[in-house]
């Protein structure tokens, strides 16, 4: 593999890392945790058909270097750290750990490094009016969409030496995870880490594939850091931002719970990279493959109609 080719043999893309998306009128939504599981292997699951200003506890500087993909942010009135770290696309800890905040005490005027993101949108979205799904609501009003849970929580694992730093974004695809028989009984933490090991170690990507995974209680799981260009459409890698639905919708839809959060996290990701409907992607428009199975083909090809 040679310094031209990203890690799963596309075409790199420059390494200067992600442009200024500038600010827009939506966020990205809500930090969480989860439990950290036993994992056993699974394949991952695109399966082709033929033959990715001052304040309390300021830092003297971020630990990680500015040379480095993020941005500095004023702390306004109304902020908190969870609802930046939404609207930043990045976890509560990653903030934390970058300004070296023992807690969640923020105050106006504090300025902050955002690490691996030069994207913030603006404010946070959240629940309007009830969200329903079949069997009653799904969100209440004001309830945050959907909960970010870091890297972290489900991985030590570092990215390894043949990445691609990831120029922008100005395209979203979306995928699942292709429900394999051994796959229905394993937990969400389990099933990340199964595909994080075909993806590294057996097929010899820096990190798993995706960037985001959407759980199967609507968490989203951090995935590839947002920085790195995925390995998720062979060969058309770049610029492309990947999130994968966990199961097997070549037949029936995801959950209400499941839809909610997708539909959430594209409105805020359209937000902060500013990207109209028509960049938003199924795998199978892009490459030749039953990906991310007619069910939930089905529901984006009505999202994309606005």
């Amino acid at each position: 593999m040679t310094r031209s080719q990203s890690d799963d043999g596309s075409p790199a893309t420059g390494a200067a890392g992600l442009d200024p998306g500038g600010l827009t009128r939506r966020g990205i939504l809500v930090l969480g945790g989860a439990g950290v599981l036993g994992g056993a292997s699974v394949l991952a699951g695109c399966v082709r058909e033929s033959p990715q200003t001052k304040a309390i506890n300021q830092p003297a500087a971020p630990l990680q270097i500015e040379a480095e993909p993020g941005v500095w942010y004023s702390v306004a009135a109304g902020d908190t750290l969870s609802s930046i770290s939404r609207r930043a696309g990045i976890p509560v800890a990653s903030i934390q750990e970058a300004n070296r905040l023992a807690g969640i005490a923020i105050k106006p005027g504090q300025r902050l490094w955002l690490p691996g993101t030069n994207a913030i949108a603006e404010r946070i979205a959240v629940a309007e009016k009830p969200i329903a799904g079949p069997q009653g609501p799904v969100l209440q009003p004001g309830e945050e969409p959907y909960r970010l849970v870091p890297r972290s929580t489900w991985t030590n694992q570092k990215i390894a030496a043949n990445h691609v730093l990831l120029d922008r974004v100005d395209r979203i695809t979306v995928h699942h995870t292709g429900e394999h028989g051994h796959m229905a009984d394993l937990n969400d933490i389990a099933v990340i880490r199964g595909i994080e090991r075909y993806h590294h170690e057996d097929r010899g990507w820096a990190a798993i594939g995706y960037h985001y995974l959407v759980g199967r209680d609507g968490a989203i799981y951090e995935g590839r850091p947002i920085k790195f260009q995925g390995a998720h459409v062979s060969g058309s890698n770049a610029n492309n931002l990947g999130v994968t639905v966990i199961g097997d919708f070549s037949k029936a839809a995801p959950s209400a719970r499941q839809l909610a959060s997708l539909r959430a996290f594209l409105e805020d990701s359209r937000a902060r990279y500013r990207l109209p409907l028509a960049k938003i992607y199924g795998h199978r428009d892009l490459r030749p493959t039953i990906c991310p199975g007619d069910g939930l083909y089905a529901w984006l090809k009505q999202y994309r109609t606005g």
